[in-house]
């Protein structure tokens, strides 16, 4: 057991995973907000719908700002609860904007003394027919002492909604399937500067996982893709570079079956194996970003980054990537075993 605590880290950082991926909550979060625009000198009332909220229990404790920066916001002046996860708030909106501009997009923000505080960014565009500029009005009301909560839970993303689990699935995938893609082209070096066949076995069946990992991570990101764009497959250029990088696995396997000559199979594909390896980067880190894409990261679409994954999702995200790179290596290890089983078992025939 000394030896193999690493194969029990593997599996408890992937049962981890899975019930802290599907069992953790989300945090209270604001759908959407009607009406999206309005003008200055209006009083206009918006509809807020809201997710996973409880705004009807201490309704008095309930606030609600629409700000263009932290320095310039302005209060609700009346709200109404209507249920746990649907107000309206009426806004009196000055006759000036705060900036020069035709218009101004500004956040909403809601403070709830159970909920903590939501926000949904863009919320109104305020537009305005004056060339005046005033700033005195919104800077009466001041954002301050919001009920921040510190609770296990994992954040309201407004476009993901509940699909923002699949970060510890999809990504993990992904990243792992690069840390086993690295050692099998560490043991394809090895091979072909010292010609020891085992290490040609365990950069094969390092690739065999890899592989897995990699139609994984298109599967669950076809998953992704049927909430966030509406479609499983769209031949979005991250999905087309990622499924062209996977072929060229195919290809590697393949070839490991069509060469005769044991020396030559196993020299052409280790040099295969390492060119493939090499041309994964640009297929999905580069070449995406040259061109429009769906996808965050790619064609200028931001990342899914820092600021969206926080403390809570980074508990869970990291381990997993470990999680998936332990029984990685642990299931390539299990099918290089059995593999040198049969080798045995032919020989002894």
């Amino acid at each position: 057991m000394r030896n193999n605590w690493w194969k029990a880290l593997g599996v408890i950082l992937f049962l981890y995973t899975i019930v802290a991926g599907f069992l953790v909550p989300l945090r209270p979060g604001i759908q959407s907000s009607t009406p999206i625009s309005a003008k200055t000198g209006e009083s206009v009332e918006l509809t807020v719908q809201g997710y996973n909220t409880n705004w009807n229990e201490s309704n008095e404790s309930l606030r609600l700002w629409i700000k263009h920066t932290d320095e310039y916001a302005l209060a609700a002046r009346s709200v109404e609860v209507k249920s746990f996860g649907q107000l309206s708030a009426r806004f009196e909106i000055p006759k000036t904007l705060p900036v020069d501009r035709e218009n101004a997009a500004f956040t909403l923000v809601i403070d709830h003394s159970i909920d903590g505080p939501a926000v949904l960014p863009n919320a109104l565009i305020i537009s305005s027919e004056s060339q005046e500029v005033s700033k005195a009005p919104w800077k009466v009301d001041e954002i301050k002492e919001l009920n921040f909560r510190k609770t296990f839970a994992f954040p309201y993303r407004n476009i993901l909604k509940e699909t923002i689990r699949n970060t510890y699935f999809h990504v993990p995938l992904w990243m792992a399937m690069y840390g086993l893609l690295l050692a099998a082209t560490f043991f394809n070096i090895k091979y072909l500067r010292r010609g020891i066949e085992i290490d040609e076995e365990k950069a094969y069946h390092l690739t065999l996982v890899s592989l897995l990992y990699g139609f994984l991570g298109i599967a669950t990101g076809m998953i992704w893709a049927e909430y966030a764009w509406g479609k499983f497959w769209s031949w979005d250029i991250k999905q087309t570079m990622a499924l062209l990088a996977m072929l060229m696995f195919v290809a590697y396997v393949f070839i490991r079956f069509s060469i005769e000559d044991e020396i030559a199979r196993r020299r052409f594909s280790s040099v295969y194996g390492i060119f493939a390896f090499v041309m994964v980067f640009p297929l999905i880190y580069i070449i995406p970003r040259m061109a429009p894409s769906l996808h965050p990261g790619s064609g200028g679409n931001p990342a899914f980054g820092g600021e969206d994954m926080d403390n809570t999702m980074r508990a869970v995200f990291y381990p997993a990537i470990l999680g998936y790179i332990l029984l990685g290596v642990w299931i390539a290890q299990l099918s290089f075993r059995i593999r040198t089983l049969k080798w045995h078992f032919l020989l002894k025939k």
